[in-house]
């Protein structure tokens, strides 16, 4: 019996879960060095990825430019912990890729080009991290993702 089994009756317990993942594409300068035009085209390089995967679970997403969001809504999205403080302070050409629930959302131009995070509800890791793979997956098949074998 692993640790997660044994304490599974203590999920009430736990509040949530959170898994976060941090990607970036070969070839394009970290966020804090892009241009806006690099900027825009990574928000829509990341958009086609999901958009033309054309599964079930990426059409329920949604895209949002984070200029359209007004600023009372998006300092709500950072207390619901669906984007970090950092995301909100400066909105120009940064998207965000959201569920419906907002339990999944990929922020485009955070720190790095593509921030994967799934939150869900107790002590669910597992699920939240299979959720958190199948987008990185999905990505990834479209995505040349910047790798150093050193690095990582």
């Amino acid at each position: 019996m692993n640790w997660y089994e044994q304490h599974a009756a203590d999920d009430d317990i736990a509040i949530s879960t959170r898994i976060r993942l941090a990607r970036n594409i070969a070839g394009v300068p970290f966020p804090s060095k892009m241009t806006d035009a690099q900027r825009l085209q990574v928000n829509e390089t990341v958009r086609k990825a999901i958009s033309e995967s054309n599964t079930p679970f990426a059409r329920s997403l949604k895209y949002i430019a984070m200029k359209d969001v007004p600023e009372n809504e998006r300092y709500a999205m950072v207390e619901r912990h669906v984007v970090s403080p950092e995301f909100v302070s400066n909105c120009e050409n940064r998207a965000i890729i959201l569920s419906e629930d907002e339990s999944v959302s990929i922020m485009i131009g955070e720190e790095d080009h593509i921030r994967i995070q799934v939150l869900l509800p107790g002590l669910q890791p597992e699920k939240a991290y299979d959720i958190a793979e199948r987008i990185d997956t999905l990505l990834c098949d479209s995505l040349d993702i910047a790798f150093d074998e050193r690095l990582g």
